[in-house]
């Protein structure tokens, strides 16, 4: 196999992932309203409706900012407390609507 046929490198960076379990986000109106929206570009495989487990919403997170904190405030806040309550800082957040 010559040099050209060799696949091109790929960079890649690890970053940590904190799973949260938070059906009472997914029980909140007003979050329901944003994950349904058109606004909403976050990734996740809910189809719309009322949330289910397999609603699952994925989002980066760095130091206070995320690619979904235009969810409702009180939603992002309440977010933000628990990742600085579980010193993290960046990565990947997933969030689970689970009944444990």
């Amino acid at each position: 196999m010559s040099n050209d046929d060799q696949p091109a490198r790929v960079d890649t960076t690890h970053y940590p992932c904190l799973k949260l379990n938070v059906p009472e986000l997914y029980a909140d109106k007003e979050f329901v309203t944003w994950l349904n929206s058109d606004k909403s570009n976050t990734a996740t495989w809910h189809q719309g409706g009322k949330p289910s487990e397999y609603s699952d919403v994925f989002m980066w997170y760095e130091n206070g900012e995320g690619s979904d904190s235009d969810m409702p405030e009180h939603c992002w806040d309440m977010l933000v407390d628990i990742f600085d309550d579980n010193g993290f800082h960046q990565g990947v957040a997933w969030l689970t609507n689970l009944e444990i």
